[in-house]
């Protein structure tokens, strides 16, 4: 795929022959196997499609640190939040949140007040760049300019974001409109697939696609300024991820421009096993390793809760790299890759995936976060489906069984 020329190398941590004796993640067919009907433990470790590319260091616009917090919280809360308690650390504020205090302490609440109710009702996207672009001249001179850079980099952040979800629906309907097909299944379900077993945990991938037509899986960006050409790699890092957790072969990303006049890109993407296999699954693979170490280690927790950007880095890679937990059954990391599902023998540059490369992406995401004025419109917020759907599921069980969180019943927040 001419998009993902640019996706990094992937180096190994394990001896590369041990992967060659078993079947792949999604065998060597060309469409993915379905998700296992039941889960074989209680404790689940859910990575979102939209955190994926994340973890493998495709998205230099978020940090890796950020969404092992995420997955921890929503891995074992009750953990969590008795080690928040007990170190007298709060849960780290939303954007929103943080823009308010920031706005607060700088006396400037009501004209951003002003600027975010402006962005909320632009219609286009050039209103909303317009908008944003007010924030800077907004607060005071006087303010020191880490804390100027940050209440810009967030408040155009949520300005984009907004923007998005608003035109999620319009993107669809246009599209609709151009391509003369129905899109069903919008936002309907909360899907995940079943990767392995490690140490205990269930690790699953999941999310809730924006739409399927005319048999492709459809994964809308709604862009601020301009398509992109090639596809950024997280995009469709994303979208196989939802083909993978659908057993789908064929997806199309959506990109949509709301201007004066909408308009729309598309770019069809083709099951790819073999980007899957190296340079997706192993990664979420590794995370799910370094989280199931980590939470047997509270003195890890204390030191990440407390640490630096830098230091939490170091806490995930110092787990990152041990060895894959005991107790991971049958379908452990080292099953789930098929030497039947490439043309190539594997190499020890084709197994586990390297820290180094998430390593470069974090600081990456450090720089951009200082300097970039990019929102992140089109990320995908899917705590609150995933919720839902834990509760749905717990609900419709009666309170038996199924895969629910440490201390019994759910493990989400």
């Amino acid at each position: 795929m001419s998009s993902m020329s640019a996706a990094p190398r992937l180096l190994l941590l394990r001896p590369p022959r041990r992967l060659a004796a078993h079947r792949s993640f999604s065998g060597a067919s060309s469409q993915p196997k379905q998700s296992r009907s039941k889960s074989s433990s209680t404790n689940t470790i859910m990575v979102f499609a939209s955190e994926v590319p994340v973890v493998a260091a495709l998205n230099p616009y978020r940090k890796v640190e950020d969404v092992f917090l995420d997955v921890w919280r929503r891995t074992n809360p009750r953990q969590l939040e008795a080690l928040q308690t007990k170190l007298h650390v709060p849960p780290p504020p939303s954007p929103e949140e943080r823009v308010q205090e920031l706005a607060k302490a700088l006396g400037v609440e009501a004209p951003l007040a002003a600027l975010t109710q402006e962005a909320a009702v632009a219609e286009t996207a050039p209103a909303v760049v317009a908008a944003s672009a007010k924030i800077a001249a907004a607060l005071p001179a006087s303010a020191p300019a880490a804390v100027r850079e940050e209440v810009v980099q967030l408040l155009t952040s949520e300005m984009h974001k907004s923007f998005g979800a608003r035109q999620e629906a319009p993107a669809l309907q246009h599209y609709e409109r151009e391509q003369r097909v129905a899109v069903r299944e919008r936002n309907l379900v909360f899907s995940k697939k079943q990767l392995t077993t490690l140490g205990g945990y269930d690790v699953f991938v999941g999310g809730k696609i924006d739409g399927k037509a005319g048999g492709k899986v459809l994964e809308v960006k709604n862009r601020i300024k301009r398509f992109m050409t090639p596809l950024p790699p997280y995009d469709v890092a994303q979208l196989q991820t939802y083909l993978f957790i659908l057993g789908a072969t064929d997806g199309e990303l959506v990109e949509h421009l709301r201007g004066d006049e909408a308009a729309s890109k598309l770019t069809k993407v083709a099951w790819d096993a073999r980007m899957w296999e190296t340079q997706l699954a192993p990664f979420v693979l590794r995370f799910s390793s370094a989280l199931v170490h980590f939470m047997g280690d509270e003195g890890s927790q204390a030191h990440f809760l407390q640490g630096e950007s830098g230091a939490k880095r170091e806490i995930i890679r110092r787990h990152w790299l041990q060895e894959l937990p005991h107790g991971s059954g049958e379908s452990d990391f080292a099953s789930l890759v098929d030497e039947e599902s490439s043309d190539e023998a594997p190499s020890e540059d084709d197994d586990a995936p390297s820290w180094d490369e998430l390593e470069r992406e974090a600081q990456a995401a450090d720089r951009l976060n200082a300097t970039e004025k990019r929102g992140r419109g089109d990320d995908d917020d899917e705590d609150e489906d995933y919720r839902r759907s834990k509760k749905k599921k717990k609900s419709s069980s009666s309170g038996g069984g199924g895969g629910g969180g440490r201390g019994g019943g759910s493990s989400r927040r």
